[in-house]
């Protein structure tokens, strides 16, 4: 099963719940023990459901969804924050995937759609975030050409750290 079965759309508020669940079985495959135990474990699919919807209200931001026989299996967030952070407005974030789906160009579909989407909004140069300790993600972007410019100093909470790409849009 390939991106030919693969299906990106704008999400919608009814799918808010269902993205929620997905980043809880993400966070549980891929950030257990990055993330604390306790972080995971407490997990709120209904609080994490209500900051999605906060995403789809949002003008300035659009969150995207790929599915798979129309099953949402990872999902995406692009657009114009309201403040700069490192000097970037532009961002491409919660770029996830269910781990099984990995390896299949979703993420890369996901992250073209996310670049086509904020060179229509005037960036030229995006801001994109991932953990510390996620090292499959670093590769990721560093394989899509993100150079790395800045890095969180380590925490106690291996959550919170983060490593700050740039990436030059075409």
């Amino acid at each position: 099963m390939g991106m030919l079965d693969m299906k990106i759309r704008q999400a919608q508020k009814s799918d808010c719940t269902t993205i929620a669940e997905i980043k809880r079985l993400i966070w549980q495959s891929i950030y257990r023990g990055i993330y604390p135990d306790s972080k995971i474990d407490g997990y709120d699919i209904k609080e994490q459901s209500k900051k999605f919807e906060k995403l789809v209200d949002d003008k300035n931001l659009l969150l995207y969804v790929a599915e798979d026989d129309n099953n949402i299996v990872a999902y995406m967030c692009c657009g114009k924050r309201s403040r700069e952070v490192h000097g970037e407005n532009y961002e491409i974030f919660l770029l996830n995937l269910l781990k099984e789906y990995q390896g299949r160009g979703i993420g890369t579909a996901l992250f073209s759609e996310g670049c086509d989407i904020l060179k229509s909004m005037g960036a030229h140069e995006i801001l994109i975030a991932c953990n510390k300790y996620n090292f499959p993600a670093q590769q990721f972007y560093e394989s899509k050409g993100c150079k790395k410019f800045c890095v969180d100093d380590d925490r106690e909470d291996k959550s919170l750290p983060q490593i700050y790409y740039k990436f030059l849009i075409g």
